[in-house]
This record gives C-alpha cells, sequence and structure tokens, in this order.
C-alpha cells in the first residue's frame, strides 16, 4: 500500500490569518453592498419601521383587550386603512382643490414678491444676479428641442414616469416589509437571535427590545407633533384670513415629520399666500410659523418624547444631510429613525458593553 501523507492541523496563527482574512472579505462585501444597494437597504429600513409603528399598535390593542395577536394585528390593519379612506372621502376633495389652487396661487406670489423687491436698489442687483425664470424656461426649451423628431420631449416624460414608477414600487416593498415583519415578528426576531452566540443572546434580546421600543415612542412622538403642528397652523392662518390654511396646515404637518430642518420649508408656502393678502399678512403669517415651531420644539415635543431617545440637534442634522446627499428625500426620511437606532445601538454595545459605563440613559424615565 501506498502511504498517504499526512496532513498536519493548521496551527494557531494560520487560524487567527484565515479568520482575519475572512472577515476582512465579509468588511469588503458589505461596504459593496451599502455602496451599490444603499437605497435599497433605506426601503428595507423604512419597511421594517412600518413593522415597527404596526406591532406597536398591535401590542397596544392587545394589551387593551384580550384578543390574540392576529386577530388585534388584522383589525389594526382594518382599522388603518378604513381610517385612511374616510379622511380621503371627508376631506379629499377639498383638499385636491385647494392643492391646485396652491399650486396656481405660488407663481403669483413669486411674482408680485419679485416686483415688490424690484422696488429697491439692493433688490433689483439681487435679481440681477440671479438666473431669471425665462432664462431656464429658455434653456430648458432649447434642450428639449435638441432632440430630433420629438425625442428631446419624450425623455422627460420618461424619467418622470420612471421616477414616479420607481417610487410607488418602493412604496409598496416598503409597505409589504412592514406587513410581514410585525405579522411574523417573533419569526425573524428569533432568525435574527441565532446569529448571535449563546451566552449574548439575553443581551441580544435587551438591545432588540430597547431598538424597538426607543423607536416606537419615536413615532409616537412625531405623529403626535405631525398633528399638533397641523393644526395650529390650519387655525392660526384661518384666523389671519390666509387663503387654502387647510392644505397650508397638512403641508406645515408632512414637513415636521422631518426635525429641525421639514419645517423651514412650510414657511415659504404660507408666507406667499399670506404675502398675497398683503406684507403685513406674510409678517403675521411667519411670526406664526415660528410661534408653532417654538412650541413643538420647546414644548409639545419634550412633553411626549419623555421616553424617547435624547438626541442632539447637530448630530441629527448633520445625519439628514449625509443621508439626504447619499439618497436624496428618501434619506432625509429615514435620517431620524435611523440616527434613533444607532444612538442606542453604540449606547448599549460599545458605551455599555465595551466601556463599562452603565450610568448612561439610553431611555428617559
Amino acid at each position: 500500500m501506498i502511504a498517504m501523507p499526512s496532513i498536519s492541523p493548521p496551527t494557531s496563527f494560520t487560524r487567527r490569518v484565515l479568520i482575519v482574512v475572512g472577515l476582512a472579505l465579509l468588511g469588503v462585501l458589505a461596504l459593496l453592498l451599502v455602496w451599490f444597494g444603499f437605497r435599497l437597504l433605506l426601503v428595507i429600513f423604512g419597511g421594517l419601521l412600518f413593522g415597527v409603528l404596526l406591532n406597536g399598535l398591535t401590542h397596544l390593542l392587545q394589551h387593551r383587550t384580550s384578543l390574540s395577536y392576529g386577530w388585534s394585528f388584522g383589525i389594526v390593519v382594518i382599522v388603518l386603512v378604513g381610517l385612511l379612506g374616510f379622511l380621503g372621502w371627508l376631506i379629499g376633495g377639498q383638499i385636491a382643490s385647494q392643492a391646485d389652487e396652491l399650486a396656481q396661487k405660488i407663481p403669483e406670489a413669486i411674482q408680485a414678491l419679485t416686483a415688490s423687491i424690484r422696488e429697491f436698489t439692493w433688490g433689483e442687483w439681487l435679481l440681477s444676479n440671479l438666473p431669471s425664470f425665462e432664462e431656464a424656461s429658455q434653456t430648458s426649451s432649447d434642450a428639449q428641442n435638441s432632440g430630433s423628431n420629438g425625442g428631446g420631449t419624450a425623455q422627460p416624460l420618461a424619467r418622470f414616469f420612471a421616477a414616479t414608477l420607481g417610487s410607488l414600487t418602493n412604496l409598496v416593498v416598503a409597505l409589504l416589509i412592514g406587513i410581514y415583519a410585525a405579522l411574523h415578528r417573533k419569526l425573524y426576531a428569533k432568525g435574527l437571535l441565532h446569529l448571535v452566540p449563546s451566552r449574548q443572546k439575553e443581551r441580544a434580546k435587551e438591545v432588540l427590545h430597547a431598538v424597538i421600543h426607543a423607536l416606537r415612542w419615536w413615532f409616537v412622538g412625531r405623529f403626535a407633533s405631525m398633528a399638533a403642528v397641523g393644526a395650529l397652523t390650519a387655525v392660526g392662518l384661518m384666523i389671519l384670513g390666509v387663503p387654502l390654511a387647510l392644505t397650508l396646515g397638512l403641508l406645515a404637518a408632512a414637513f415636521s415629520f422631518v426635525p429641525y430642518v421639514g419645517p423651514l420649508f412650510s414657511f415659504v408656502p404660507a408666507s406667499l399666500m399670506g404675502y398675497l393678502e398683503s406684507p403685513q399678512t406674510a409678517l403675521y403669517v411667519l411670526g406664526l410659523m415660528m410661534l408653532v415651531q417654538f412650541l413643538e420644539s420647546y414644548l409639545i415635543t419634550p412633553l411626549i418624547q419623555k421616553r424617547a431617545v435624547s438626541i442632539a440637534p447637530v448630530l441629527l442634522i448633520s445625519a439628514q444631510l449625509l443621508m439626504g446627499t447619499a439618497a436624496g428625500i428618501l434619506g432625509v426620511l429615514v435620517a431620524t429613525p435611523f440616527t434613533v437606532m444607532v444612538v442606542v445601538l453604540v449606547q448599549l454595545l460599545y458605551v455599555e458593553d465595551m466601556l463599562g459605563d452603565r450610568d448612561v440613559e439610553v431611555l428617559g424615565e
């Protein structure tokens, strides 16, 4: 018989080298996945956020009743769909007509404001150094006419429909991910915990619970703040006699979903509509919007989010700018909850577990 040469087991040094190389390859693959699929990852994260919202509402109903989780989940979904349908039937037509009127009046307000600014020397200089709407329109028209056989006109339309279809697809995917994540939450949580060593499973459960708890309370705070901002803005604009107050209130509520940065965009349409009435009304509108944002930032949100993660404004605004640059409006929308999750993970896994500092409060009392 021919003796087979024996293969000596790898040394400890060789094993360490192989482990380091394997981890490096996994790190490179993870970076490539994030680089090329960042938007997709944000869509998945948005779906998981929706799942956290559904799960929180389902747990609330289950806690208040004796229903099972499945029945509670079904009731929550039906109530949400019915509520959206009822609101659409109740004020959908009014909102649609006001939105159409708003789209027509904003250009009028911009023209009136431009004419007023031109009366001043500094205003004439400022406007003369800015590209005019006519030049921008002519440039766009030249670009469209440059295509052969109407191709220049078809390309913007194709891009518009492609962007719309892509946004609708992302929305549907996020909704489906959220529904399945909330409906089968134990299955996915168990699968995630399978990736953790046995001696660390209990700590992983605590971390997972803390992240979900923080995101739930973030949702509570955001939606309550949005409702308060929308109601105060609409009522205040009605008192000031500004037209389209209901639509402007809804816009203010929607923009306030993005803290700090979002409310600044709600100032523009409301102030322009007030300027159509009179410059004095526009100043009143600015004062109203600033008062509402002051109440939201220093009274409403602190009262609601006592049990939420406290994040420094600089950190939050930086995250919004970075994620907005990387993924556009989608990145801005999920920047705040993503930052909440990262802050909780850093405080629990790094500050507490690695540094041993147990005095850090992740959630408020």
